[in-house]
């Protein structure tokens, strides 16, 4: 599955079975339990978040990750709109229940989805990197700089107060 899409897939999944958990739950007589499965959901999510926004710079060049924050903020907001407008007009029909099952099926698409994708990781030269990681930053921090442009941000741009970690000591 790769680096990222595996944790991609245990994110989905656990908010999945949170969501269907939420839905057979009383909230008069638990709502405490509730509350916590509730967190969980909100635990997974943002774990997710987090994987998606990795993978997303694992395979995009630079100059695509614009665009593809464009393009993942677009189906943040339809799915904001999908869970919410349309999770009403749901509950109203159906009750709560079989909405929230039903929001845990739509959820299966974006499983589909990652465990059927076959993205290619860009072609980087990931040695520096490693090598450096390898010897630590505190052992490379009082030589020189942490991290090279191969691995990490160019500080050219950075301010003098955040660029800590490049500067010489002595």
């Amino acid at each position: 599955l790769g680096r990222r899409r595996g944790w991609m897939l245990l994110t989905q999944c656990g908010t999945i079975a949170a969501v269907l958990l939420m839905s057979v739950q009383n909230p008069l007589l638990h709502p405490y339990l509730l509350a916590l499965t509730g967190l969980v959901v909100a635990f997974f999510s943002a774990t997710q978040d987090v994987v998606v926004d990795a993978h997303r710079t694992d395979v995009l060049a630079e100059s695509e990750r614009g665009l593809g924050s464009a393009f993942y903020a677009s189906g943040y907001r339809i799915a904001l709109l999908v869970s919410g407008a349309l999770g009403f007009v749901m509950a109203d029909y159906l009750g709560w229940q079989l909405t929230y099952q039903c929001m845990a099926g739509i959820m299966l698409v974006g499983v589909i989805g990652t465990a059927e994708s076959s993205v290619e990781l860009l072609d980087m030269d990931h040695s520096d990197c490693t090598r450096l990681l390898q010897r630590g930053p505190l052992h490379t921090f009082p030589g020189g700089p942490v991290w090279s442009r191969e691995c990490g941000p160019s500080t050219a741009n950075t301010p003098s107060m955040l660029r800590l970690s490049t500067t010489q000591r002595g």
